[in-house]
This record gives C-alpha cells, structure tokens and sequence, in this order.
C-alpha cells in the first residue's frame, strides 16, 4: 500500500483555513451578539420610559386612545396631520401631550432626544412618533424592532 504524503505547505493551508474560518465563525457570533444585546436594550429603555411616563404625569391631560372613529376631533386632528408627513402604523394610537421634556430626556435621551414641551407623541405598539403641531413637522420616529 502507498502512503499518501501531505506535504508541508498542504498542512499549513489547510490550518490557516481552519484558522479563518474559526476567526470569521467568532466575528459573526459577536457581531450578532452586540446587535442583539443592544437591541435588546433600546427595547427595554423605550418599555421602562413609556411606563415611568405615563405614571409620573408627564403628559398634559391623560393620555388619549384614538377612537377609530374619529369622534375626538383634537385626537384624530394630529393623526391626520402626522399621516400627511408619514405613513402610520395600523391599530391602537395614543397620544398625548409632552408637559415636561426635560424629564422625558433625563429617563430616554435616545427616544426623546427632539421632544420639547407641547410637542404631540404618537404611541403605538411599536414605537413612538414625536409631532411639532407649531411647525407642522415630524420631529422624530423611533421603531422598535421584534
């Protein structure tokens, strides 16, 4: 019977293979790690900030569920006008009106980074969508991912 012989240089492609392709099976994991991890996070700030929100009366008048009828012509005024400047969301709108920014910031700058005092905020299940009625623009839409 004959041997086959693997010659030296054979034996190193064949471990810096191995070698790449273990780093590149770390990166990945990592990688997708992080983005879950911080995912993960944005979702839990924007939960607990909501929350601590809507107890602590940080919103002028209670916060008012769109009737999908539209009978509440301030509610279903600020929809309308949001709609104009964007597509939104299907289901159960809130919205309410931001009484103290500064506390908003202080519990999520990254969701209430642009929100100022008067400023209408859109709730859905899937985020929050922060509306200037003075100026008649979007001013910020965050969407958290599922």
């Amino acid at each position: 019977m004959k041997k086959k012989s693997v010659s030296l240089q054979q034996k190193n492609t064949i471990l810096l293979s191995s070698i790449v392709f273990l780093l590149f099976t770390i990166f990945l994991t990592l990688a997708w790690y992080i983005f879950d991890v911080s995912r993960d996070k944005t979702q839990n700030n924007f939960a607990n900030s909501e929350a601590v929100s809507a107890d602590s009366s940080i919103f002028e008048n209670s916060q008012e569920t769109l009737n999908l009828s539209n009978k509440d012509p301030e509610v279903g005024g600020i929809v309308e006008k949001v709609s104009k400047h964007m597509l939104l969301p299907t289901g159960q709108i809130t919205v309410a009106i931001v009484k103290d920014a500064y506390t908003l910031r202080q519990q999520n700058p990254e969701v209430f980074k642009y929100v100022k005092n008067g400023d209408r905020l859109l709730l859905y299940e899937g985020g929050v969508i922060a509306y200037d009625p003075v100026a008649d623009k979007v001013v910020d839409a965050v969407r958290l991912i599922k």
